[in-house]
């Protein structure tokens, strides 16, 4: 069993730290508690054949891992690619770039790889959809110390957003223009963090922006009143494209129970497949938690 240490900080608005980072970092109170993390399950070696990867679920009423696979590998940080439209929803929307979830951006006419991007976009298909112009807009619209003071507010990840203002949360992609160099980096157990501050309004933001963003990230209710929110990420590991780097952060909710679920996963070897390293890691993980009747 690991042991985490977890961080909970208790700051200012993000926008306050951008006035006041001195007072912040003077005044700021932090406090530790350990976190236990379960040893691997081998019960789940064959969801991951063929794949390095990591599953974590944690529950949000008894703050406690229940599961994991892993967990070494769940201590290595990889690039956010789109789970990190998670956080720049709060932003956006703390900032006021991002007015609801009917906030539209005009497409500028040029060709995407991906059709579904080659239109105009509100906040609500930017997160189906997982538009990275649209991020881009926002990421510009908000400017980089704006960025930087909101991860750090956030806690997110390694906090490192030195890389390109359209990129540095991206891996290369046939989906992406240029050659992104990634410096947001976050680990699975970095996610199950953040993530239960995001779900239980405890980021440094205004409630009504995290109560939007959470909306969202809503996926679907299944036939069983499982309610599944989430985020899936995509990029690979290879300029040929041929080893996918692959994310889905998720919270699920039933009448009397929540959780965090995160998976990721990167190919062992050079794959023929073609699906979306998001795409299958989604699939991943709802295969687990069917097989533990949670979903």
């Amino acid at each position: 069993m690991i042991r985490m240490r977890k961080r909970k900080t208790m700051k200012l608005s993000a926008i306050k730290r951008l006035a006041l980072g001195a007072v912040v970092a003077a005044f700021g109170l932090t406090a530790t508690s350990c976190v236990s993390i379960p040893d691997s399950n081998p019960n789940l070696d064959k969801f991951f054949e063929g794949k390095q990867g990591c599953f974590l679920l944690y529950d949000l009423a008894t703050k406690t891992y229940l599961d994991a696979y892993n967990p070494e590998f769940c201590k290595l940080q990889k690039p956010a690619v789109s789970t990190f439209k998670i956080p720049l929803a709060v932003m956006g929307l703390d900032a006021g770039v991002l007015k609801d979830e009917n906030t539209t951006f005009k497409w500028n006419n040029e060709i995407e790889s991906i059709e579904s991007w080659n239109h105009d976009q509100n906040a609500t298909t930017w997160i189906a959809n997982s538009v990275i112009w649209y991020s881009q807009r926002i990421t510009k619209a908000l400017g980089k110390p704006k960025i930087q003071s909101y991860l750090e507010a956030f806690e997110y990840g390694n906090e490192n957003f030195s890389g390109r203002i359209d990129n540095a949360w991206l891996t290369i992609a046939p989906f992406i223009k240029g050659e992104p160099k990634p410096t947001l980096l976050i680990s699975p157990i970095e996610q199950v963090e953040f993530l239960e501050k995001f779900w239980t309004f405890r980021l440094p933001a205004k409630r009504s922006a995290v109560d939007t963003a959470q909306k969202l990230m809503y996926i679907e209710e299944n036939l069983k009143g499982y309610k599944l929110s989430g985020k899936t990420g995509s990029g690979y590991l290879d300029k040929n494209f041929t080893r996918r780097l692959g994310w889905f952060v998720a919270h699920i909710e039933t009448r009397n129970k929540k959780y965090i679920a995160v998976l990721d996963f990167e190919d062992k070897e050079e794959q023929g497949d073609r699906t979306p390293g998001g795409t299958e890691a989604k699939t991943m993980l709802l295969k687990i938690l069917s097989s533990k009747g949670l979903y």
